[in-house]
This record gives structure tokens, C-alpha cells and sequence, in this order.
């Protein structure tokens, strides 16, 4: 690993969120920012990014991919899938089929006439037409995530792009058998592709089953919902490690504990995933800038530049069309008909994958001068992943702007923004300022009770008693009949208007360090505002105050 791996990443980053900023001024999707930011720093431009390092960061990559699978199963609800699941099976085979389909036709033309060689031609169109179905989760959860999108649309998005990489690797599996029978290598049988399909599949799915169980059974036996964050971590970890050693594919496995925690343990699950959501943020960040690192252009030929720029129109054409007609004859709503199939244009690390499995497969043929026909996908499939990236997360904006989608799941900020401090102030314990000592004491006595306002006649607020101010009295009995509230109260306590915003009072918390305010009107006493009246209140929209 480069000697300065730490640096180069710190850049990245910090290159990331700039970018990022710069793409919300003008309106685009943050992921793009990321990307392009990853092209810059890698070794086509500035080289900061060499590919060595890239290399040697290959496992990040690997739980950056397990994490955001992991969040988007513990979107898919069980219930869900019962109620839409005969219109997400049409929506998903059309888009996917179509699209398949049309990659398949223009790269068979094309190759076809420049290569002169119908075999290579089909088994380049073929496996380039199997590898087109994938949908990159990642990137297309980014732009459902950042926009904080809900509705019908994002529900079919959300359940494609999750079942999108079973269909890719189940066309993939009959795509290499063909294309390394038409070139005479491998000696691959029908039986070894479903062998190695059902390990792929199947094996993802038990392991994703079993930990998922037990971390939906170990979540509904906390009290607590801390520690669980690591338990959660832990799983998606083991889903992946395990799921590497068997050859199970990875997404799926962690993306399946994900669907069976969240819909086993649904209320522990949805305060953990924005957790978990939040936590991982800098790894997503570095994931899609090594995927825009990773992208090589220089030495490309002509005729696979004018492949890949066919296979994106041809691609996203085929999502469109595909995911329209899936739609119209599962009778989907008109809004999920007009704009699945811009949700399906993000391309990135399955269909790479696929690429460079069928790379290592092919590697020994020829099809020009120095270019191997695995080599020829892998080249084709990076560069279309590059282009398409440009205008995936865009699309996926549109498409959820046109449906009216966007904004509407509420973060935290937004709850305390719609509540002011009024609406969760309870009475709290208040005492007058004469209120003799052994009161004080009693009062402190009751469950729950580590703050007393003092107030004057008028019932204005004139300081607050904590039990930190009458220990040093605790032992000294003969003082206690000659000591009244105003004698131990302080005057620094914090306070906060009743009409002032939940947030406001929230960062004046934290500012100031407290737990709690004293809530006063024009200087009159109206009760406590505590950190766990506001958790409460965020409990009720199932989100946690961090």
C-alpha cells in the first residue's frame, strides 16, 4: 500500500464533500459530486488515486457494498413485497430483458462490422447484454436517500434495484456458458452454471437468513438501543466475510439480513438504520470516489467508445421502455409507469464484477491487435459504468421529482422544527423561594426528580436547586430548620422561551452542555423541557436523538 494511503483518502474525502457542495448548488445529486471528484484524483488526471491503492482498499470497497445493502433490504417490507410483488416481478423482468435485449443487438452490430467475426460479435453482444440488466443499489439508494423520498415510485425503486442483481447474475450465469461455448473455452457445463448460480444465490440467502434472525432476536431483547449499533455492524460483516469464503455474493447476503432484521424487528431496526446510515457516511463517500478512480479511459479504441456509447442509449432506453410496459400490464399506477424506468440507470460495482469474472474467462482470446475479448468487456462495461454514472443519480432525481416524491420522510431536524418548546414542556418540580430545606429534600426524594425551579410570589423564575447544591448540607442537620430554597438555589441556570423552536432548544442544550431547560414566559415559570421529553417525541416518529 502507498506510503501515503492516509492522505490520499483524506483528500478524497474532503475533495468529496466540497464537490458534493458544489453539486447541490447546481442541483445535481451529491453521488455524482463523489464520482467525479474519484476521476480527478485517479490516475487518468492528477494520480493522486494510483490503482495500486485502490487495490489495497478492495476490502472497504466490500463493506461499503455490505452496508449499503444491508440499508436498502431494511427498506423492503415483507408486507410490501405481498401487495406489489406480481407488479415488481413485471416491472423487473421487462426493464430488465429490454434492456438486455437492445445491448445485446447494437454490440452484436457493431463488433460484428468492425471485427468481421460473428463469434466473437455474439459473444461479446451477449455477455455485454447480460451484464446491462445490473443496477447499481448504491448510487441509485444515494439519490433516494439525500432527497429523503417516500411514495409508490421509491417503494418500486427500492424493491428492483434490490432484486435487479439476481436477474444480472442469473442472465450472467447463462450468458458465459454460451459465450465461452461459441469461443471453445472453459468446458463449462449447464450443470456447473446452476451449481455455481444456486451458490451465488442461495448460499447469500441462507447466510443473509441467519444472521438476520439473530440479530432481529437480539434486538428485541434490548432495553437499550446503543450497543446494538455494533451488533448491527457485526452481522453485516459476517454476511460479507462468510458469504467471500463460500462464494456467495455478497450484496445479496448482507442485503437479505437486512430484509429478514428489519421485518422480524421492525421497531428497533428503524431507529438503528439512520444510525447506521449516518455512522457509515465517510465510507460511502471513499466508495463512490474509488469508483470514479477506478474508471481508465486513455487507450481505448474508436469502435468501443461507439460501443459504449450505444450501450447507454440502448440500456437506459430498455429501462424505460421495460419498466413501462412491466407496469402497464401489472397495472401499475400511471406515476410508477411514467418514471420507474429513469430510477434504472445507475451502473456500478455488480456489473464491473461480472465484467471482470467474464475478463478472466475469455482472456486468451484475441480479437485485434493486442486486445483480448475479456479485455474488450471489461474496458466496455468500465466505460459505460463511467457515462452512465453521469446521468444516472440525475435521473433518478427526475424521476422522483416528477412522481411528487421528494422530502417527504422527516428527519429529526424537521420534527423539531414543526414542534415548539410549549408542546412537550411538562409541569416539572417547582418550589416557592421560602420552601424550608427538609422540603427540598423530600422533593429530591421522588423518582425521577433532579432539578427544582424556585419561584417568587409572582411565579417568576428566580434560579434552580440541583442535588449537587444541597449535598454539602445533606449531614449538617442543625442547619436544616434555618434554610429555605433561595439559600441553595443558583441563578445560572439555563432558560429558554415557550414559544422558541424544539431545535433551537435542542442545540442550546448541547451548547451549554445540560440536560435540561427551565421553560419561562416573559419571565413567568411554565415548566422543564428535558433531553428526554424530546426523545419521546422523536420515539413517536420511530427516529433517535443523537
Amino acid at each position: 500500500m502507498n506510503h501515503s494511503i492516509i492522505l490520499v483518502i483524506a483528500i478524497a474525502i474532503i475533495g468529496a464533500m466540497i464537490s458534493s457542495g458544489i453539486a447541490k448548488r447546481l442541483n445535481s445529486p451529491q453521488v455524482l459530486g463523489y464520482i467525479l471528484v474519484g476521476v480527478l484524483i485517479g490516475s487518468e488526471f492528477l494520480n493522486f488515486f494510483p490503482m495500486s491503492d485502490i487495490h489495497a482498499l478492495t476490502p472497504l470497497s466490500f463493506i461499503a457494498l455490505g452496508i449499503i445493502g444491508f440499508l436498502v433490504g431494511g427498506e423492503i417490507e415483507i408486507a410490501t413485497l405481498k401487495k406489489y410483488g406480481k407488479q415488481f416481478l413485471a416491472i423487473l423482468l421487462c426493464e430488465g430483458m429490454m434492456a438486455t435485449f437492445l445491448v445485446f443487438l447494437v454490440s452484436f452490430l457493431v463488433s460484428y462490422f468492425v471485427l468481421g467475426n460473428v463469434t466473437y460479435a455474439l459473444a461479446i453482444g451477449i455477455l455485454l447484454g447480460a451484464i446491462s440488466s445490473a443496477t447499481d443499489p448504491a448510487s441509485t439508494m444515494g439519490v433516494i436517500w439525500e432527497y429523503r423520498s417516500a411514495g409508490i415510485v421509491t417503494t418500486t425503486l427500492t424493491a428492483i434495484v434490490a432484486l435487479d442483481d439476481v436477474l444480472a447474475m442469473a442472465l450472467y450465469a447463462v450468458a458465459s456458458n454460451i459465450s465461452q461455448f461459441l469461443c471453445g473455452v472453459g468446458g463449462s457445463s449447464v450443470g456447473d452454471a446452476i451449481f455455481h448460480f444456486s451458490k451465488d444465490i442461495g448460499g447469500a440467502i441462507i447466510i443473509g437468513g441467519i444472521f438476520g434472525g439473530w440479530l432481529a432476536f437480539y434486538l428485541r431483547k434490548q432495553k437499550q438501543l446503543d450497543s446494538p449499533l455494533y451488533a448491527v455492524l457485526g452481522v453485516v460483516l459476517l454476511s460479507l466475510g462468510i458469504a467471500q469464503i463460500v462464494g456467495a455474493d455478497l450484496i445479496l447476503s448482507s442485503m437479505t439480513a437486512g430484509i429478514v432484521s428489519a421485518n422480524a424487528a421492525p421497531q428497533q431496526m428503524k431507529i438503528i438504520m439512520e444510525r447506521l446510515r449516518n455512522m457509515s457516511f465517510p465510507i460511502y463517500i471513499l466508495f463512490f470516489v474509488m469508483v470514479g478512480a477506478r474508471l481508465q479511459f486513455s487507450g481505448v479504441p474508436l469502435w468501443m467508445w461507439g460501443i459504449a456509447i450505444l450501450y447507454v442509449f440502448a440500456r437506459n432506453g430498455g429501462k424505460v421502455l421495460g419498466a413501462y410496459f412491466g407496469a402497464k400490464i401489472s397495472n401499475a399506477p400511471a406515476v410508477v409507469q411514467r418514471n420507474t424506468g429513469l430510477g434504472l440507470f445507475s451502473q456500478g460495482g455488480v456489473a464491473i464484477g461480472l465484467a471482470i469474472v467474464a475478463g478472466e474467462h475469455l482472456q486468451a482470446i484475441n480479437v485485434a491487435p493486442g486486445i483480448s475479448l475479456g479485455n474488450a468487456v471489461i474496458t466496455i462495461v468500465t466505460t459505460t459504468t463511467f457515462l452512465i454514472q453521469l446521468t444516472g443519480p440525475a435521473a433518478v432525481k427526475i424521476a422522483l421529482k416528477r412522481a411528487d416524491e421528494m422530502y417527504k420522510v422527516k428527519t429529526k431536524e424537521d420534527i423539531l422544527n414543526e414542534n415548539s418548546v410549549a408542546s412537550v414542556t411538562d409541569e416539572g418540580t417547582y418550589c416557592a423561594e421560602n420552601t424550608p430545606f427538609e422540603k427540598i429534600v423530600e422533593m429530591f426524594s421522588n423518582d425521577g426528580v433532579d432539578c427544582i425551579a424556585v419561584v417568587d410570589k409572582d411565579n417568576k423564575y428566580k434560579g434552580e436547586i440541583k442535588i449537587s447544591n444541597i449535598q454539602p448540607i445533606l449531614s449538617s442537620r442543625d442547619i436544616w430548620d434555618w434554610t429555605m430554597a433561595a439559600d441553595v438555589m443558583i441563578t445560572s441556570g439555563k432558560t429558554i422561551d415557550k414559544d422558541c423552536l424544539l431545535n433551537d432548544a435542542f442545540t442550546y442544550m448541547n451548547n451549554f452542555m445540560v440536560d435540561h431547560l427551565c421553560i419561562v414566559n416573559n419571565g413567568e415559570y411554565c415548566g422543564i423541557l428535558t433531553r428526554k421529553n424530546i426523545k419521546e417525541l422523536l420515539k413517536k416518529s420511530n427516529l433517535a436523538l443523537a
